[in-house]
Order: structure tokens, then sequence, then C-alpha cells
């Protein structure tokens, strides 16, 4: 059956138009995804708000203030959930310079690298001489890398808070110590492996990181 001339006109103007859309699209959230990574968005909110996050939780579980936290926010709606977000965002920072003082946290593969100026001129050199892609690969590696360092420290914050707050129970005479102590170390065990996996990841990232820009650096001479 032979179609129309005018119809087929329409549905190739239709399919044309729906490709132009659906790359619209792709661009759009391309570009948004690029703004992300150039203004360290995701760095803040991975690295910062949400090890934040963590510990304000577990520092306000079960007691009357988060209940209060959750009602005025509910009520006061997205100011009060940007000013949340950045009392996190100040946990977290707090997190990361906690983690990073005790040496659990870390940022260079090496102590040449504790060098300001030695980083900074790397780091400089690097991003005159890479490409655009080479430069957000380096930013993933680093996103990563304070992620899951932050994250790490932040649940081992909650873990002892956690056990903090457990410890008058022990004393209690309805509860048998040992069930105690078996439901903490069962609701526990969890946590504790993510954080040491995530300790692992934050030194894996931070090799690869540092061998990714010296590679570039090696091979732009």
């Amino acid at each position: 059956m032979l179609r129309h001339p005018h119809v087929k006109s329409t549905e190739t103007s239709q399919n044309k138009t729906l490709q132009e859309q659906t790359l619209k699209h792709g661009t759009s959230a391309e570009n948004l995804f690029e703004s992300l990574y150039d203004n360290f968005l995701l760095r803040d909110l991975f690295a910062k708000i949400v090890p934040g996050a963590i510990v304000l939780i577990a520092s306000l579980y079960e007691t009357p203030m988060a209940m209060i936290i959750i009602d005025q926010t509910g009520k006061a709606g997205l100011p009060a959930a940007l000013l949340l977000a950045g009392i996190a965002w100040i946990v977290g920072i707090a997190v990361q310079g906690f983690g990073t003082s005790i040496n659990l946290i870390k940022h260079h593969p090496s102590p040449d690298f504790d060098n300001d100026n030695i980083r900074y001129n790397t780091r400089s050199h690097f991003n005159s001489i890479a490409k655009p892609f080479d430069i957000k690969q380096v930013e993933r590696f680093a996103i990563i890398k304070e992620a899951a360092g932050n994250a790490a420290m932040a649940i081992s914050i909650g873990i002892t808070i956690a056990t903090l707050r457990g410890v008058p129970q022990i004393f209690l005479p309805d509860q048998p110590i040992f069930i105690l102590i078996a439901h903490f170390c069962l609701m526990s065990c969890l946590p504790i492996i993510v954080a040491i996996s995530l300790f692992e990841v934050n030194r894996k990232h931070v090799k690869k990181q540092y061998k990714y820009m010296l590679n570039i650096l090696e091979h732009s001479k």
C-alpha cells in the first residue's frame, strides 16, 4: 500500500524533531554533569555533605532534637534543607580534618607531595598540558578519594557514637549483657566492613590519581 507523500513528509519531520530533542536533552545532561565537575559540586556533595550528614544522623538519632529538625524542615522546605546541607558540609570538613590529622585519611601518595609548592606546581603543570578528558579523569579520582576517606571516617565516628550510647544499657538489670553485646556486634559488623573498605578505596585512588597525572606529565616531555 502506497503512502501519501504528505504523510511520509510528516513522519520524516516528526522523526527529525524527535532526534533533535533527544540530542538536545543528551547535550543538556552532559553539560550539567560537566558543570558539576568543573565547579567541584560533586566533590562538595559526596566528600563533604554526605559524610557530614552521616555524623549528624548518628549524633541526633532517636533524640528530641531530631524530631524538631524534621518537623521544622518539613514546614520551611527548601531554605531549611539548604541550611542543613550547609551544616553537614561544615561537619564534613571537620570529619576530613580529623581523619587527616590522625593519618587515617590519605590525600597524597608520598611525603614528597606534602610540600605545598611541589604539589601545586605539579597540578598546575598538569592542568596546562592535559586534555579536558584527562583533567576530568583526575578530578574523578579526587572525588572518589575524598568521598571514600571522609565517608569511612564518618562511619567510624558514627560507630563510636553508637557504642557510647550503648554502654549505659549494659548496666540495665532487665537485659542480659551477652544479648546486648551480640546485638551491638551484629548491628556494627556491616558498617565496620564498609568503613575498612572505604579506607582502602581512599588509599588506592590516592595512588591512581597521582600515577595518572605523572604518566601524562612523563609522556608530554
